[in-house]
This record gives C-alpha cells, structure tokens and sequence, in this order.
C-alpha cells in the first residue's frame, strides 16, 4: 500500500481535496471567501492550542491537562 500512495501526508491531501471538491458540488457557497473566513477564525483558538500542545509532547513534557484548562475557560 505504500508503494502506491507514496506517503501517508499525500493520501491526506488526497483526502482533503476530495472533501473540498464534494462540498463545492453540493453547495456553489461552500468556498467562498466569507466561509473560509468564518471556518478560519472559529477553529483558530483550537489551531494555536494544538500548536502549543505538540510542541509541549515533543519536547517530552507531556502535559494533559489541557483539556480541562480549555473547559474552564470557555
């Protein structure tokens, strides 16, 4: 299976691109600049917390109190 998608990142862009093109069928409102805009900027506070938190795990420091830190604040 390796040998015929090459990496598993381009099977996610695969993967990522088949669901782009399924929504733009079905809605022609789906890739429009406003909800880009919106998806952006809902998902950006998870986004920066992931970011964070990878660096956190890579580093060896493994903290899973996040998710109840993202709890209370919100």
């Amino acid at each position: 299976m390796s040998k015929l998608f090459g990496r598993w990142e381009a099977v996610l862009v695969g993967l990522i691109g088949v669901v782009l093109l399924a929504g733009w069928l079905m809605s022609p409102y789906f890739l429009q600049p406003i909800n880009i805009g919106l998806a952006i900027g809902s998902e950006s506070i998870p986004a920066l917390m992931a970011v964070g938190l990878g660096w956190v795990v890579l580093t060896g420091e493994i903290d899973i109190s996040v998710g109840s830190m993202v709890a209370m604040c919100s």
